[in-house]
């Protein structure tokens, strides 16, 4: 198991130094890089700014940039990998090429995703107009490319926007699928799926601090949107710590130290009042990132599940990452905790499934044993009642011949032997959608769908035929056929009396021991 776990781990820190390096690939554009920018207007006015520059804000405001480029012979494209803004406008040789964001509000918000813009051929000066709510800045230097370049935007943009939107819609269906799931459990098992449902639930949301908008409203709306996203990180944590806990039906103090921790935290940014200090705040409590993740990691190598072991290495790595990059302001590198968040619900999720499907199975199981005939492998009198009955076709009710005297004279045993038989070869001569059902004793009714009277005829003299040739005893039955109506009570209750009415026609005595030999 030790093999399998340190297999896990393994393939987890390859899955996350293959994203990692896809990203950094996705940056390392070959072009024209703009290293420095001479500041026109702003919190620094007539002074330059290197090509990479980041500034948290106490209060928004805007900046004027400018850069002078070879004039450009071919119209090429300004490539952004990651901006830090509420609002930017693209100008080329004063001409406006592009913008993202309202230009009254200013309260967008892109800091993930990277920007495009094309320059026309001629282009000589660039300026950049940008402002910012709590923080504002160019994180990767801006690099004029051609066509050939464009792969590196495209998968980027791929990485940071359609697959963040892909994880998003992916936990969003967990949480819902787990609070559904619930609804056809009992106790521990029941809440903690609606626990790991609504955890599910939060991370979506808390992953849409990431997604770009082009306006979030006013001031005082992008602040509480923003409080909703960053307490959502630590919501969804506090309660799938609630739903581990329960499913394993106990819950350490350490459990208990997890939850109102992370409960406290996401309280907290409810208490500041400004977008500046929501941003102070985001940044010194990002290091619990990494113990909520490493909590879980241990949570899942106790479960010794090797794909929850993986998903968990892999979200802790993503969390180191991040935090690191965060804490020592490494503004050049993207953020990969996304990644990570999707594989920490998805594996807790995974298990839940499992459970669920053992459970599901265990049940279908019960449900079988419930409605079968122990003794032969026939469905019992029960299945009548439980299972779907065909809307047509034809009932054969049969009664083996002298049964009783075949128990009397050569024991249960031999009794239960031709039981088994019978079963056997009906089954054999019926369909998969037919029904083999044991009244009780010797008594056992076929119901055959879409089977009309003759045909069914056909396939109880063929039965009878090879049940007389299955045993040295040569046993036999008589049986009676009604059609299928919509009365099943009634049908059956028919063919009885068609079989009594063979059964009294015939005769004969049950072969001695002795002619048997």
């Amino acid at each position: 198991m030790c093999i399998k776990l340190v297999r896990a781990v393994l393939l987890a820190f390859l899955a996350f130094l293959s994203i990692h390096l896809l990203m950094i690939t996705s940056l390392k554009a070959k072009g024209y890089k703009i290293d420095e920018w001479n500041v026109l207007e702003g919190v620094r006015a007539d002074k330059t700014l290197p090509g990479s520059f980041h500034m948290i804000l106490e209060k928004p405001r805007g900046i004027h940039v400018e850069a002078y480029v070879p004039e450009l012979k071919d119209d090429e494209y300004l490539y952004f990998p990651q901006v830090d803004t509420s609002h930017i406008e693209v100008y080329a040789n004063g001409k406006l090429v592009g913008s993202f964001g309202s230009p009254f509000r200013k309260t967008a918000r892109i800091w993930y995703q990277p920007l495009i813009y094309l320059i026309p051929k001629g282009t000589s000066r660039i300026d950049l107009k940008i402002f910012g709510v709590s923080e504002l800045g160019i994180d990767i230097p801006a690099t004029l490319i051609d066509e050939r370049e464009l792969w590196r935007f495209e998968i980027l943009d791929f990485l940071t926007l359609k697959l963040l939107l892909i994880g998003i819609g992916m936990v969003l269906s967990v949480g819902i699928m787990m609070l559904l799931i619930s609804r056809k459990l009992v106790d521990f098992q029941r809440m903690s799926h609606v626990y790991i449902g609504i955890a599910s639930l939060f991370a979506a949301v808390c992953m849409m601090d990431m997604i770009p908008f082009w306006s979030m409203g006013s001031l005082l709306a992008m602040l509480l949107l923003r409080k909703v996203f960053l307490s959502s990180l630590y919501f969804g944590p506090a309660f799938l710590t609630l739903g581990i806990s329960e499913f394993s039906g106990k819950r350490s103090v350490f459990d208990k130290i997890m939850f109102y921790a992370n409960t406290l935290i996401a309280a907290a940014f409810w208490m500041v009042p400004t977008h500046h200090s929501l941003k102070i705040l985001t940044k010194d409590i990002s290091p619990w990132m990494v113990v909520n993740v490493a909590y879980f990691l241990s949570k899942s190598i106790k479960i010794r599940n090797e794909i929850m072991v993986s998903m968990m290495s892999f979200s802790f790595l993503t969390a180191v990452h991040d935090v690191l990059s965060l804490v020592f302001n490494m503004n050049n590198m993207k953020f990969l905790s996304a990644f990570g968040i999707v594989t920490v619900f998805l594996g807790f999720s995974y298990i839940m499934i499992i459970g669920y499907e053992d459970l599901l199975h265990r049940y279908k199981r019960s449900r079988v044993e419930n409605i079968t005939d122990h003794l032969t492998g026939a469905l019992n009198r029960k299945a009548l009642d439980v299972l779907e009955i065909p809307k047509s076709g034809a009932v054969v009710f049969i009664d083996l011949d002298k049964f009783k005297e075949i128990n009397d004279r050569y024991g249960h045993d031999v009794g239960d032997r031709i039981l088994k038989e019978f079963v056997e070869v009906a089954k054999k001569n019926t369909r998969n959608d037919d029904l083999v059902v044991r009244l009780g004793g010797d008594e056992f009714l076929i119901i055959l769908k879409d089977c009309e009277i003759e045909k069914a005829r056909e396939i109880v003299s063929r039965i009878k035929e090879e049940f007389e040739k299955s045993d040295e005893l040569r046993p036999s039955f008589s049986y009676g056929i009604s059609e299928i109506g919509k009365d099943i009570k009634f049908a059956i209750s028919l063919a009885d009396r068609n079989m009594y009415e063979m059964k009294n026609q015939k005769g004969g005595t049950i072969p001695s021991e002795d002619s048997q030999l």
